[in-house]
């Protein structure tokens, strides 16, 4: 590991420009040798998982000593979410950040995997779902309600009337989707002034997805809760996380 490592680790520019708060939670994740679980934000790119401890990071990227992989040039530069579990005496917390794949150096039997040094971490959750990014041609229709939370869901969707969040020439787009939650972008005034700041905040989503075959395409109705939003609102610009 220390051979594959050497080329990439500048003494110099070792921790010189990482946050304080950043460089504290790699330090206690090598120290634990938190296992970090590295999937593509692609996943038609693949959906290889990569999994293993921080054995060293500097300003520039972090090392991480992964199991053997299929190595493939395609996967060099490209996005990639890392997960890890944060643990304090009883207390566990998740982190996450974003990340690109910058080497995958492999020493005999030994593999690792060479990501760009986060500058900021963000809280996470325990995923028992992986995450997709559908391609923009098979979201058909994507709208959002504000709802009151309590309310019974409404018996007939389509009586909740127009509404400014909706997909293509609207403010709101889909970031990401699973099994239980799904990752929206909403941008301008008109949209995020119908958004209320609670943190129970409910939404109703309509989404409509394009099935791969071309045979037609798939309506979902969604009860959903705002776990956590990011983004600056007075820049016209929010990420809502939603679990349903």
């Amino acid at each position: 590991l220390s051979l594959l490592w050497r080329k990439f680790d500048d003494p110099v520019q070792q921790h010189a420009v990482i946050p304080p708060p950043v460089r504290e939670k790699l330090n206690l994740a090598m120290a634990r040798r938190s296992l970090m679980k590295v999937r593509f934000v692609d996943t038609a790119l693949s959906e290889h998982e990569f999994s293993g401890p921080c054995m060293h990071f500097n300003a520039q990227t972090i090392f991480l000593d992964v199991p053997p992989y299929p190595t493939r040039r395609e996967w060099l530069d490209a996005p990639v979410y890392v997960n890890f579990k944060e643990s304090d005496g009883d207390k566990v917390s998740y982190r996450q950040f974003a990340s690109r794949i910058r080497e995958m150096p492999r020493q005999g039997d030994r593999f690792g995997l060479i990501l760009d040094a986060p500058m900021e971490i963000g809280s996470g959750e325990r995923r028992s779902f992986f995450r997709i990014t559908p391609p923009p041609d098979t979201v058909c229709a994507l709208s959002a309600w504000q709802m009151e939370p309590g309310l019974p869901a409404p018996t007939d969707p389509f009586t909740l009337g127009k509404t400014p969040l909706r997909h293509g020439k609207g403010p709101l787009s889909l970031a990401n989707i699973s099994a239980s939650g799904l990752r929206l972008n909403v941008s301008g005034p008109e949209a995020l002034d119908m958004l209320d700041n609670d943190a129970e905040s409910r939404l109703i989503c309509f989404l409509l997805l394009a099935q791969a075959d071309n045979s037609g395409s798939l309506p979902f109705w969604l009860d959903c809760a705002v776990v956590n939003r990011s983004g600056e609102e007075d820049a016209a610009a929010l990420h809502l996380g939603l679990n349903f």
